[in-house]
């Protein structure tokens, strides 16, 4: 279950250029199968316990880019409506979860209360991948 096969997926551009290709790992189907239930109990455990913060757009359920943008210019038209500055900085975090670092998340599930077994189990599902 810790055996992936990386196929590159053409994101944009020249087909040409290697950079426009982001590695994608295909992982059997108990690992999927795996990676969903634990996500399912990931989920409602940061909902029962209030860990995600009401401006998390990506990752959960009934919510998304279209919420950000919709609040987002709720909050711009609203500012200006009071005569307020608006000032706005765009980051772009494309291959940001390429730099994740599994032991650093690992210290944040803890610090959240994922512990025992659990915790036990992301530990090794992160470990010895191939």
């Amino acid at each position: 279950m810790k055996h992936s096969v990386l196929r590159p997926i053409f994101k944009k551009g020249s087909p040409k250029d290697p950079l426009n290709y982001r590695p994608v790992a295909l992982l059997p189907p108990p690992s999927k199968i795996l990676e969903r239930h634990m996500a399912g109990h990931l989920d409602s455990f940061a909902i029962k316990h209030k860990i995600l913060i009401d401006h998390q757009y990506d990752y959960r359920e009934k919510i998304g880019a279209k919420d950000l943008v919709e609040d987002f210019a709720n909050l711009v038209n609203n500012s200006l409506n009071d005569n307020m500055l608006v000032v706005v900085c765009f980051v772009d975090f494309t291959k940001a979860f390429d730099s994740l670092n599994n032991k650093i998340l690992l210290e944040i599930l803890d610090s959240k209360a994922v512990r025992g077994k659990p915790l036990e189990l992301f530990t090794s599902y992160f470990a010895d991948r191939t």
